[in-house]
């Protein structure tokens, strides 16, 4: 049960390198138009686009897959893993804005500057925010959740799922924010929003470990009938952009729903979360031990970090995207976007392989050990 199995460790390369897609679309495709993806498009380009930013949550829900497919049975403590990845975040993101105050010009506002010096606390990196809850709380969410009887196990986990999705839904489509309380131009107000908003999704996390607890507990035959998973894998992931299609043509001719293309896109949508779980059903009928693949799936959460920074935004992505972005024909943009994230991907590999040696591994890591 403990020892690694690099064909899971594969599969969190992936979902990091697809968030990193998601992340690297431009929101500007030429010196006057600013592209948010809310809204229904004749422009197959742009719907492209929207198609890639659907990829960020779908890369979450296979993340969130991976760690909750080992967690799910565990009632052990978790607290000094949290506080590492704490740790870890916070010394990342200042190492780059030390980087950035030395050797470049760009001006960060006061936000910006907190956001560098405390990521995890003024909403840097939900991402991170939300699997810390996770961590502190899965033991005792997979006590409660282990101690119920099977039936009363399925209600309490069917109907947090359900509540969840639909709470998302309701913000989804009656904000202009995406699955996110923070809805104020006030910072102090977005703040208490993000905090809400990883308490929430911490949340969610632990309903996605108790709904694949559930799965291999009670429907073990399921969870490894690989050929039910392949159909139900490839079956999903076309729903999940054919629905996406037939939503975008029906929100052209209805002018309430016009800007809500991005509603769906969270990770407890059920194509999204179907794809994840059977793609680890499938890596985990594959057990191999390569320390290559071990050694980048260490890094993984390392790369979301470094790539996702303030200080890439400004320094790095910004003036990189308004060159080659504002003067690139729209239907190069696509390919353009690929390219751009497996360069930063590798570049992520490299600057997060150097940080693992020099401060992570030598140091964190011997004092939670």
């Amino acid at each position: 049960m403990n020892k690694r199995n690099s064909s899971i460790e594969l599969l969190k390369i992936f979902a990091i390198f697809i968030i990193l897609i998601s992340h690297l679309i431009p929101y500007y495709l030429d010196n006057i138009s600013i592209v948010t993806y809310n809204y229904a498009t004749t422009d197959p380009y742009v719907f492209t686009l929207i198609c890639f930013r659907y990829l960020g949550h779908l890369g979450n829900a296979i993340f969130i897959a991976c760690s909750a497919y080992f967690m799910c049975h565990s009632e052990k403590s978790y607290w000094k893993k949290a506080l590492l990845l704490l740790f870890e975040t916070e010394i990342i993101s200042w190492t780059l804005t030390i980087i950035n105050v030395c050797t470049t010009k760009v001006p960060l506002s006061t936000l910006d500057i907190l956001n560098s010096v405390f990521p995890i606390s003024f909403g840097q990196y939900w991402f991170i925010g939300s699997f810390i809850i996770y961590l502190l709380f899965t033991p005792l969410w997979n006590k409660l959740i282990h101690k119920l009887p099977k039936k009363k196990a399925i209600i309490v986990v069917s109907i947090s799922a359900v509540v969840s999705f639909i709470i998302v839904m309701i913000i989804n489509f009656t904000t202009n924010v995406n699955a996110s309380f923070a809805v104020s131009d006030n910072i102090a107000f977005n703040i208490f929003g993000y905090y809400m908003n990883c308490v929430f999704n911490g949340f969610v996390f632990l309903v996605v470990g108790s709904i694949i607890y559930l799965l291999k507990t009670y429907k073990k035959e399921w969870m490894e009938n690989t050929k039910l998973n392949v159909i139900v894998c490839v079956s999903s992931f076309i729903l999940l952009y054919v629905c996406l299609i037939a939503y975008n043509a029906i929100a052209l001719n209805v002018p309430a729903i016009n800007n809500r293309m991005l509603a769906f896109d969270y990770f407890l949508n059920p194509f999204m979360l179907l794809f994840a779980i059977s793609l680890v059903n499938i890596a985990n009928k594959k057990v191999i031990n390569v320390k290559f693949v071990n050694f980048l799936s260490s890094l993984s959460l390392f790369i979301y970090v470094m790539t996702e920074n303030t200080f890439m935004h400004k320094a790095v992505y910004d003036p990189l995207f308004s060159y080659f972005y504002n003067f690139t024909p729209i239907y190069f943009t696509p390919l353009l976007t690929l390219l751009f994230s497996v360069m930063f991907f590798v570049g992520g590999v490299i600057a997060s392989t150097a940080y693992k040696y020099i401060i992570d591994k030598p140091i964190l890591c011997r004092i939670f050990k």
